[in-house]
Protein backbone atom coordinates (compact mmCIF):
# COMPACT_ATOMS: atom_id res chain seq x y z
CA UNK A 1 0.00 0.00 0.00
CA UNK A 2 1.18 3.51 -0.89
CA UNK A 3 2.02 6.27 1.55
CA UNK A 4 -0.66 8.03 -0.17
CA UNK A 5 -3.58 5.14 -0.13
CA UNK A 6 -2.95 4.52 3.32
CA UNK A 7 -3.24 8.48 4.62
CA UNK A 8 -6.25 8.72 2.37
CA UNK A 9 -7.59 5.40 4.48
CA UNK A 10 -6.57 7.06 7.57
CA UNK A 11 -8.17 10.34 7.41
CA UNK A 12 -11.18 8.90 6.42
CA UNK A 13 -11.20 6.73 9.53
CA UNK A 14 -10.08 9.80 11.93
CA UNK A 15 -13.27 11.99 10.26
CA UNK A 16 -15.25 9.10 11.83
CA UNK A 17 -13.40 9.09 15.58
CA UNK A 18 -16.16 9.68 18.10
CA UNK A 19 -16.11 11.81 20.90
CA UNK A 20 -14.38 9.51 23.84
CA UNK A 21 -16.57 9.80 26.97
CA UNK A 22 -15.04 9.48 30.66
CA UNK A 23 -16.93 6.46 31.71
CA UNK A 24 -14.65 5.29 34.42
CA UNK A 25 -14.90 6.88 38.15
CA UNK A 26 -12.38 7.38 40.98
CA UNK A 27 -14.31 8.07 44.37
CA UNK A 28 -11.94 8.93 47.01
CA UNK A 29 -14.42 9.55 49.42
CA UNK A 30 -13.25 13.22 49.69
CA UNK A 31 -13.96 14.05 45.72
CA UNK A 32 -14.40 11.78 42.45
CA UNK A 33 -13.45 12.03 38.84
CA UNK A 34 -13.69 10.69 36.00
CA UNK A 35 -11.83 9.53 33.19
CA UNK A 36 -11.43 7.66 30.03
CA UNK A 37 -9.99 4.18 30.52
CA UNK A 38 -7.73 2.57 28.21
CA UNK A 39 -10.92 0.15 27.90
CA UNK A 40 -13.17 3.16 27.18
CA UNK A 41 -10.97 4.53 24.47
CA UNK A 42 -11.01 0.96 22.55
CA UNK A 43 -14.72 0.41 22.87
CA UNK A 44 -15.16 3.59 21.44
CA UNK A 45 -12.66 3.82 18.32
CA UNK A 46 -12.32 -0.37 18.00
CA UNK A 47 -15.95 -0.01 15.25
CA UNK A 48 -14.48 2.82 13.10
CA UNK A 49 -10.68 1.74 12.95
CA UNK A 50 -12.44 -2.06 11.41
CA UNK A 51 -14.72 -0.40 9.51
CA UNK A 52 -12.01 1.33 7.29
CA UNK A 53 -9.71 -1.36 7.68
CA UNK A 54 -7.46 -0.65 10.58
CA UNK A 55 -6.16 -2.43 13.78
CA UNK A 56 -3.96 -1.29 16.65
CA UNK A 57 -1.35 -3.44 17.89
CA UNK A 58 0.46 -2.28 21.53
CA UNK A 59 3.92 -3.55 22.57
CA UNK A 60 6.05 -3.16 25.40
CA UNK A 61 9.83 -2.95 25.07
CA UNK A 62 12.67 -2.24 27.09
CA UNK A 63 13.92 0.88 26.25
CA UNK A 64 17.09 3.34 27.58
CA UNK A 65 17.71 3.51 31.33
CA UNK A 66 16.35 0.16 32.36
CA UNK A 67 12.52 1.86 31.43
CA UNK A 68 10.10 0.09 29.36
CA UNK A 69 8.68 1.78 25.95
CA UNK A 70 5.20 1.36 24.98
CA UNK A 71 4.74 1.37 20.78
CA UNK A 72 1.67 2.13 19.31
CA UNK A 73 1.31 0.59 15.67
CA UNK A 74 -1.52 1.29 13.22
CA UNK A 75 -1.99 -1.32 10.86
CA UNK A 76 -4.15 -1.38 7.83
CA UNK A 77 -5.47 -5.11 6.04
CA UNK A 78 -3.51 -3.70 3.07
CA UNK A 79 -0.43 -4.07 5.06
CA UNK A 80 0.74 -0.19 5.33
CA UNK A 81 1.40 0.15 9.37
CA UNK A 82 2.82 3.40 10.96
CA UNK A 83 4.37 2.84 14.42
CA UNK A 84 4.27 5.58 16.81
CA UNK A 85 6.93 5.38 20.43
CA UNK A 86 8.38 4.90 22.44
CA UNK A 87 6.61 6.47 24.93
CA UNK A 88 8.97 5.73 27.60
CA UNK A 89 7.48 4.57 31.38
CA UNK A 90 9.41 3.93 34.45
CA UNK A 91 9.46 0.11 35.52
CA UNK A 92 10.38 -0.49 39.48
CA UNK A 93 10.53 -3.38 41.62
CA UNK A 94 6.43 -3.34 42.36
CA UNK A 95 4.57 -5.49 39.76
CA UNK A 96 1.78 -3.71 40.63
CA UNK A 97 2.96 -0.20 39.61
CA UNK A 98 4.85 -1.71 36.20
CA UNK A 99 1.44 -2.91 35.79
CA UNK A 100 -0.16 0.55 36.20
CA UNK A 101 2.61 2.57 34.66
CA UNK A 102 1.87 -0.33 31.44
CA UNK A 103 -1.56 0.55 31.61
CA UNK A 104 -1.55 4.28 31.62
CA UNK A 105 1.38 4.66 28.85
CA UNK A 106 -1.02 2.59 26.66
CA UNK A 107 -3.65 4.79 26.70
CA UNK A 108 -1.98 7.52 26.78
CA UNK A 109 0.22 6.69 23.48
CA UNK A 110 -2.94 5.24 21.87
CA UNK A 111 -4.75 8.77 22.52
CA UNK A 112 -1.84 10.36 21.12
CA UNK A 113 -1.34 7.61 18.03
CA UNK A 114 -5.44 8.07 16.99
CA UNK A 115 -5.08 12.22 17.29
CA UNK A 116 -8.14 11.48 19.81
CA UNK A 117 -8.66 13.42 22.97
CA UNK A 118 -10.88 12.31 25.78
CA UNK A 119 -13.68 14.86 26.20
CA UNK A 120 -15.52 15.82 29.27
CA UNK A 121 -18.57 13.44 29.55
CA UNK A 122 -22.21 15.51 29.20
CA UNK A 123 -24.39 12.62 28.56
CA UNK A 124 -26.41 14.32 31.17
CA UNK A 125 -26.02 17.52 30.90
CA UNK A 126 -29.35 18.68 30.11
CA UNK A 127 -31.31 16.29 33.06
CA UNK A 128 -30.36 18.81 35.52
CA UNK A 129 -30.89 22.86 36.13
CA UNK A 130 -27.62 24.63 35.33
CA UNK A 131 -25.41 25.21 38.01
CA UNK A 132 -22.20 27.42 38.77
CA UNK A 133 -19.62 25.40 38.04
CA UNK A 134 -16.97 25.18 40.95
CA UNK A 135 -13.49 25.01 39.69
CA UNK A 136 -11.55 21.63 41.24
CA UNK A 137 -8.01 21.59 42.14
CA UNK A 138 -6.71 18.72 40.40
CA UNK A 139 -3.83 17.68 43.56
CA UNK A 140 -2.26 14.78 41.21
CA UNK A 141 -1.85 17.37 38.26
CA UNK A 142 -0.02 19.51 40.80
CA UNK A 143 1.99 17.32 42.07
CA UNK A 144 2.77 16.28 38.47
CA UNK A 145 3.47 19.94 37.52
CA UNK A 146 5.87 20.34 40.29
CA UNK A 147 8.20 17.11 39.34
CA UNK A 148 8.64 18.63 35.73
CA UNK A 149 10.07 21.59 37.06
CA UNK A 150 12.24 19.95 40.04
CA UNK A 151 13.61 16.66 37.39
CA UNK A 152 15.41 16.44 33.91
CA UNK A 153 12.62 15.28 31.26
CA UNK A 154 13.93 11.36 31.98
CA UNK A 155 13.84 11.48 35.76
CA UNK A 156 10.40 13.70 35.81
CA UNK A 157 8.27 9.99 35.88
CA UNK A 158 10.46 7.62 38.09
CA UNK A 159 10.62 10.78 41.06
CA UNK A 160 6.81 11.47 40.38
CA UNK A 161 5.76 7.63 40.50
CA UNK A 162 7.87 7.02 43.45
CA UNK A 163 7.03 9.81 45.50
CA UNK A 164 3.24 9.48 44.71
CA UNK A 165 3.14 5.73 45.50
CA UNK A 166 5.30 6.49 49.30
CA UNK A 167 2.66 8.62 49.94
CA UNK A 168 -0.21 6.17 49.60
CA UNK A 169 -1.79 6.82 46.34
CA UNK A 170 -3.02 3.46 45.70
CA UNK A 171 -2.85 1.82 42.42
CA UNK A 172 -5.26 3.40 39.32
CA UNK A 173 -6.26 6.42 41.70
CA UNK A 174 -5.00 10.06 41.86
CA UNK A 175 -3.80 12.00 45.07
CA UNK A 176 -5.77 13.80 46.98
CA UNK A 177 -4.01 17.03 48.45
CA UNK A 178 -2.57 15.41 51.29
CA UNK A 179 -1.09 13.06 49.29
CA UNK A 180 0.25 15.21 46.69
CA UNK A 181 1.89 17.89 49.41
CA UNK A 182 3.69 14.54 50.69
CA UNK A 183 4.99 13.76 47.25
CA UNK A 184 5.40 17.37 46.36
CA UNK A 185 7.84 17.71 49.69
CA UNK A 186 9.59 14.43 48.65
CA UNK A 187 10.56 15.26 45.48
CA UNK A 188 11.54 18.63 46.83
CA UNK A 189 13.70 16.84 49.22
CA UNK A 190 15.37 14.35 46.57
CA UNK A 191 15.79 17.65 44.16
CA UNK A 192 18.33 19.31 46.93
Amino acid sequence: MSEAAWAEAWVTAWAEMPAIGQGSTVDTGKFSYTYASLADILKAVQPVLTEHGFAINQSVEPVEDGRIGIYTSIVHESGGQMTYGPLPMPVTNDPKAVGSAITYGRRYALAAALGIATEEDTDAAGTEPDKPKRKTIDHHDRAWQIAIELFEHDDQAPNFIAAINEAGVEKGKKANKGQADKAIELMKEKAT
